[in-house]
């Protein structure tokens, strides 16, 4: 089932600056179209990391890292050596998205490099090489001289999630500078330190909202029950997000005691508390809350009616249904599916006629919330509704009714989901095709091995490589790499190639029903991503079309028809990774896997560094964060204009 998901520092802006000599461009063209076919074998990547001109060189290195290939390792390490730390960076941060552990001790010595803004790519990608033997290098670069390779150390921490950092990042928590300070509560939650917990909690009252709402969220993370006295202060701070992180963390620590304190939130004035609050009701299991929380079906907000539907459903288990009825009935579909998923999480045995009704006659997102009952509930029940939607012309929703039938055992289906297969054959069905053959793979009849063989013909790679799998899972030899490579699939949407990014407009005005959102577009870092995000708009394709995800104090998420994240423009575009970082007001590209955007993206509503280099950014919000900040499900965006 497909669900999708800025102030730049000197550090970033040097390591993605340009070279003072022109370059040429037949080689930067040739350059990004080696990249969107991912061949990283290419043999003029040699000649290209040889260029007299910089940025020659450092785009070549860029695009070794995005390919993501370890047989590129050893041309990276190469460039790691250039005389223009341009290059050097930008090979420091190729070499972390390539990931592989192995590149360790090439990377290392980087963090001693006399460029800062080196050092800083060099923390970054060392801490993207998925070993802890990072952290001594690491812990080294928290005293650096250059503010901006600590940011990138602090942040290098959490995703290793190793404590050797701890003696040198518990100083940062009383540095002038809040950033450093919010960066070093980030760098201990995950550290596992027994010093941390204590050390951070007087943070909570930092003078900074930015440092507090991080203090707040690492009390959750860290599972600090020492720290709810903090937490129960805090859902009386200043700042909204500081309060729903609070609200959070109550509910990460699942204290039921604190429920009484809790529902007081529910009356909180602005809607992400009061989600917040109704979460970590039901987070807590706390049965006293059912009250308030039925009561929550009058609240004006859809998300907040919604999300309180669920926690009903969670506090009273498995006879939720009954409880959440009135939420069921709502005029909203977005509350009556979130209800569902909550009733399919504890297995409500007497909800299956209602969703069987659902699979049937309900909007697209209640009919997926509905097949995902049956397919948690596995009783049998809901199998005839199911095969009525693998047969309706819903792709995804049939789509989704494959990977009920694959996780349901049965194994007389098999039939019936190769038919499928066979009836979504056009080159912009691939999702539906990937769902039927991630089903058949589950199931194992004596003919379903043809069928997967026959698979490895289709012309999307996805599917190729799915097949591939379930091969490999039945005991078949192993299919030749050469079968799984390009093409990516038929509905892959070409580059951008052989133009100048000043062809591509420079902003984008995003028109909501709570008012305008000015974007800054990063058609430099970011053309392909850029172009496609302009020809759809310029077409009217994101008129009218819901945000569907608003997740408070993370981000907000919309470009899905469909209306229910899974959904898309028919085709996929290549990831752009970027040395930009996601702060506050960040538009990204929303992905269920590499390579795989399309038309869903995100604006981050706080500093999010664990997506950086994980999602490609595209723009930042010039103007009209306050209209982020007031977003909510089912608000639509009316029109986007390109300027």
């Amino acid at each position: 089932m497909r669900k999708l998901m800025l102030i730049s520092s000197g550090l970033l802006l040097l390591a993605a600056a340009p070279a003072l000599s022109v370059p040429n461009p037949a080689d930067l063209k040739a350059i990004a179209e080696v990249e969107d076919r991912r061949a990283p074998n290419d043999s003029r990547f040699i000649t290209w990391l040889k260029s007299p001109e910089p940025a020659v060189r450092a785009r070549a290195a860029l695009a070794l890292g995005r390919i993501g290939a370890p047989a590129s390792l050893p041309l990276l390490e190469t460039a790691l050596k250039d005389a223009a730390p341009q290059v050097r960076a930008q090979a420091c941060f190729a070499v972390g998205l390539v990931a592989d552990s192995s590149a360790l001790d090439a990377l290392a010595p980087m963090i001693h490099d006399s460029d800062p803004a080196v050092r800083g790519r060099a923390a970054e990608g060392l801490s993207r090489l998925g070993t802890r033997r990072a952290g001594p290098v690491l812990a080294a670069a928290l005293r650096d001289p250059a503010r901006e390779v600590v940011w990138e150390a602090l942040t290098g921490f959490w995703r290793v999630q190793d404590s050797s950092g701890v003696d040198n990042a518990l100083p940062l928590l009383a540095d002038p500078d809040p950033r450093t300070r919010r960066l070093a509560v980030y760098s201990l939650e995950r550290s596992h330190s027994f010093r941390a917990p204590a050390a951070v909690r007087p943070l909570t009252a930092d003078s900074d909202a930015g440092v507090r709402m991080w203090a707040v969220r690492a009390i959750g993370r860290m599972k600090d029950v020492l720290g709810e006295p903090e937490l129960l202060t805090a859902m009386k701070d200043t700042s909204w997000q500081v309060r729903v992180n609070a609200l959070g963390s109550l509910g990460q620590l699942a204290d039921s005691s604190r429920g009484p304190a809790v529902i007081e939130a529910l009356k909180d004035p602005s809607p992400y508390v009061r989600r917040a609050a109704v979460d970590a009701l039901g987070a807590m299991r706390f049965f006293g809350a059912s009250p308030a929380l039925a009561a929550m079906s009058a609240d004006s907000v859809d998300a907040v009616r919604a999300s309180a539907g669920a926690a009903l459903v969670r506090v009273t288990g498995k006879s939720g249904y009954v409880a959440a009825r009135k939420f069921l009935g709502d005029n909203s579909d977005y509350v009556k599916s979130i209800t569902m998923d909550a009733l399919a999480e504890v297995k409500a045995p007497d909800a299956w006629t209602y969703a069987a009704w659902a699979v049937e006659n309900a909007g697209p997102r209640l009919r997926s919330s509905s097949l995902g009952y049956f397919g948690e509930l596995k009783d049998g029940h809901g199998m005839p509704a199911v095969i009525k939607a693998l047969e309706g012309k819903d792709e995804l929703v049939a789509g989704n009714a494959a990977d009920v039938i694959g996780d349901s055992g049965d194994t007389l289906r098999v039939d019936e989901l190769v038919n499928f297969y066979d009836r979504w054959n056009g080159v912009e069905h691939a999702e539906a095709r990937l769902s039927a053959v991630n089903a058949v793979s589950k199931l194992w009849p004596k003919h379903v091995v043809p069928f997967l063989y026959r698979a490895l013909k289709d012309s999307d790679r996805r599917v190729r490589a799915a097949a591939a799998a379930g091969l490999k899972a039945a005991g078949e030899p192993a299919v030749p790499e050469s079968v799984l490579k390009e093409p990516l699939g038929a509905t892959a949407r070409p580059g951008w190639f052989g133009k100048s990014a000043t062809d591509l407009p420079e902003r984008a005005r995003v028109r909501t029903t709570r008012g305008d959102i000015a974007i800054q577009l990063e058609r430099d870092l970011s053309p392909n991503t850029v172009a496609n995000f302009a020809d759809l708009a310029a077409k009217g394709y994101f008129n009218g079309i819901h945000w569907h995800r608003v997740v408070p104090n993370f981000v907000v998420q919309a470009g899905d028809p469909h209306g229910d994240g899974q959904g898309g423009p028919g085709y996929t575009i290549r990831c752009e990774m970027n040395p930009l970082g996601y702060e506050t007001g960040r538009v990204g590209m929303a992905l269920s896997g590499k390579d795989t955007g399309g038309s869903q993206f995100f604006i981050t509503q706080s500093p999010q560094p664990h997506l950086n280099g994980r999602y490609t950014i595209f723009g930042r919000v010039l103007t009209g964060m306050d209209v982020v900040d007031r977003l909510d499900v089912d608000d639509r965006i009316l029109g986007v204009e390109l300027y």
